[in-house]
């Protein structure tokens, strides 16, 4: 079977590009209905740009080296997984790794709340 799906990649590279795409885009919001899909996929977005902003916040702030850990690892595992099929293992992986970015944003916020609540203490 792997030399089939080898030779069919090398005959069809178009093909599994078109594949690959469509593995990661399932990952992130794959669900049965229209709705159910609308809903997952906004709440997939808010979690990616919450991602994102948690790591230009943790770049910013000099954590440069796990930031590239935490993106070398989900970048590793839509690498791996892309060419196969986007299943739910793969979010086991990459969420709690989009987590750690997310953590970022949580303490910027809770670091304004809690210097306002000081100033409002004074």
């Amino acid at each position: 079977m792997r030399n089939q799906a080898l030779h069919w990649l090398s005959s069809h590279p178009w093909a599994m590009l078109r594949k690959m795409a469509q593995n990661l885009l399932e990952f992130w919001y794959l669900v049965e209905g229209v709705l159910r899909s609308r809903i997952t996929g906004a709440a997939m977005v808010l979690e990616l740009l919450l991602a994102f902003a948690g790591g230009r916040l943790a770049w910013r702030a000099g954590r440069r080296r796990m930031i590239l850990l935490v993106v070398m690892v989900i970048l590793y595992f839509d690498a791996v997984y892309a060419p196969i099929k986007s299943v739910f293992h793969y979010s086991l992986v990459v969420v709690p790794f989009l987590c750690v970015l997310q953590a970022f944003v949580l303490a910027w916020f809770y670091a304004r709340v809690a210097h306002s609540d000081l100033r409002s203490q004074s």
